[in-house]
């Protein structure tokens, strides 16, 4: 028997010690392809490819090694059947799962637990089983039974070379149905796990091939279906703590993850489950659809009922939903979809209603659908970066498709929030480069807005500055979203010289809206205020005076600060146009 040298050994004894091979933090690429064809013919192999990042953290427990894993930026991939086709990205439900953490236990080669989120969709489960039974391995040869994504599986190990180990799957048993059964339709079958070692004994890469050919009952034709999963260490990855590992404390820490069974499980077929329930959804809460617009509390909570059951449908069945003749509440029903913010209901209001059009049939439908999509309490991140490209293009709905993007980046779920935002930033300011139009500009400013980020400060000042008239009234309207606390020194410095007219000139509603802005942030600080109404008494028209008193007493009744301190921000007490800010002599027996 050959057996490995270096990191094998102490397993051939029988040790109980963790694996060299799999101690420390590692950062691993992953590219996980399934392939269809002919097996009578050479090419042209279809199927799908799914890339992504992979973080493994292996900490010692009491016996064997707590894993912990961590898949990010999951992208999937399609190519044809040509014989040239490449793999081409697709959208898909790993869009709206940028990073998903999951745990298991290995002890002597075997995977004894593992921990997943049973929320996770069929396939998500089923692959992240796939990526645990990987690490599912013994460094020497020999054989043993297993019990992996494959089901209970008797398997063979062989040495290939000092740093390289192979592991085969000769028969496997699952949901009573075993490998080599005749009657299973599987002609020929392979599973191979292949894994290489560095030369300071870690692994460094492991390549899974599984290859089924299956006949027909003809037994003249075969189709080939392979699955093949590549992993490679990938960067260097973050330091894992050197202390050992809490199971329990890892489960509190992610207390979505229950324990589950390796083996991929059988669920029933339930196409026509999801179309019962929307329809009995839709006939239980047809009012609230046809009275959406109505604003009741009844239609609102009859609306939070039939969410979950547009976000539990597909987009085949929304688009056959819109496209029904008889919908007489369609207004109505796309408002709903736009409050999912489910990647279904997208792609339906998409298709339907040509939200990429650069003249939409029905473009009011969609704006109502873009304005429901801005307010929804849930957006999958594919929705939003969707909507980001919409609001890219030339088309009608491009304005209103930018800012639902931006304002739903911030409803995005919590771990890709962040990265999301700055994704939709950067595709608006590139776009704002390239607007010629006054109306273009001052519909991304307003989206920049919408994402609340401080670093756009600087960009929303320079358009108050010297932005055109609907650019600069959207920079301030934006610069209020951004900071409601305010601005102070040399920003705030800046926005009363819009107001005041001191750099270029301005148009009156632009000095009025920075003005209003001006007077609403530093409200709490009435002393800074002596500075701008000194400056509005030397060059600034009646209309902003008045404003700027109108707006001081509103705010004076809530600030008893600023209500002491209003007589001295303006030294003339009988001044006309102070005490007839809105036509006619207020405060009769007024202190003011």
């Amino acid at each position: 028997m050959l057996v490995l040298l270096c990191a094998c050994a102490y397993l051939a004894a029988g040790a109980a010690e963790p694996a060299p091979a799999l101690q420390g933090a590692s950062r691993w690429s992953v590219a996980s392809s399934v392939l269809l064809s002919d097996a009578a013919t050479t090419g042209g192999e279809l199927g799908y490819r799914l890339q992504a990042a992979l973080t493994l953290r292996a900490q010692p427990l009491a016996q064997g090694l707590l894993l912990h894993f961590t898949l990010e930026s999951p992208q999937l991939m399609l190519r044809g059947k040509h014989q040239n086709a490449e793999f081409l990205p697709k959208p898909s439900i790993w869009d709206s799962m940028p990073s998903s953490e999951f745990l298991a236990v290995w002890s002597e080669g075997h995977i004894t637990e593992a921990f997943l989120d049973p929320s996770d969709p069929p396939d998500v489960l089923d692959y992240k089983k796939a990526l645990i039974s990987l690490f599912q391995f013994q460094v020497e040869e020999g054989e043993r039974n297993e019990t992996d994504v494959s089901g209970y599986c008797h398997v063979h190990y062989d040495a290939v070379s000092e740093l390289v180990f192979r592991k085969s799957k000769m028969q496997c048993t699952w949901q009573e149905t075993v490998d080599e059964d005749e009657n299973d339709g599987c002609a020929e079958r392979r599973r191979v796990v292949r894994y290489q070692l560095s030369s300071a004994g870690l692994l460094d890469t492991i390549t899974a091939d599984e290859v089924l050919l299956l006949r027909g009952t003809d037994r003249a034709h075969a189709l080939k279906a392979r699955a093949l999963h590549m992993l490679g260490r990938a960067g260097a990855p973050a330091p894992a703590p050197a202390s050992p590992a809490d199971l329990a404390a890892a489960r509190g820490r992610l207390p979505a993850l229950q324990p589950t069974p390796l083996p991929l499980e059988l669920r029933p077929e339930s196409d026509d489950e999801p179309k019962e329930s929307l329809s009995s959804a839709l006939s239980a809460h047809r009012a609230a659809v046809e009275e959406a617009r109505a604003g009741s509390a009844e239609a609102a909570a009859a609306t939070l009922a039939l969410l979950p059951a547009i976000r539990a449908a597909t987009a085949k069945e929304l688009t056959a939903l819109l496209d029904h003749p008889d919908t007489d509440e369609l207004e109505g029903l796309v408002r709903v979809l736009g409050l999912s913010g489910s990647r279904g209901a997208h792609l339906a209001a998409r298709e339907t209603l040509q939200l990429q059009a650069k003249e939409p049939p029905r473009e009011h439908l969609g704006r109502e659908y873009l304005a429901a999509l801005a307010i929804a309490p849930q957006v999958e991140e594919f929705v939003v970066r969707d909507a980001m490209k919409l609001g890219a293009t030339g088309g009608a709905l491009a304005p209103a498709a930018a800012l639902a993007a931006a304002a739903a980046a911030r409803q995005a779920p919590h771990p890709a929030r962040g990265a999301l935002a700055t994704e939709v930033k950067n595709s608006l300011t590139r776009t704002l480069s390239k607007c010629k139009e006054d109306a273009c500009s001052a519909a991304r400013i307003l989206a920049l807005g919408q994402l609340r980020r401080p670093e756009l400060v600087e960009l929303l000042l320079e358009h108050a500055e010297t932005g055109a008239r609907a650019t600069a009234l959207a920079a301030i309207a934006a610069l209020r979203a951004v900071a409601k606390e305010g601005y102070y020194g040399v920003q705030r410095r800046r926005l009363e010289a819009v107001a005041l007219g001191l750099g270029s000139p301005r148009p009156l509603a632009v000095r009025a809206a920075a003005l209003e802005l001006v007077l609403f942030s530093a409200a709490e600080r009435p002393l800074s205020l002596l500075g701008v109404t000194r400056g509005l008494r030397e060059h600034g028209p009646r209309e902003l005076r008045r404003l700027c008193w109108l707006r001081l007493l509103q705010l004076a009744e809530t600030r008893a600060e600023l209500a002491m301190l209003l007589p001295s921000l303006d030294p003339r007490p009988r001044d006309w146009f102070r005490r007839a800010h809105d036509g006619r002599l207020l405060l009769h027996g007024s202190r003011y």
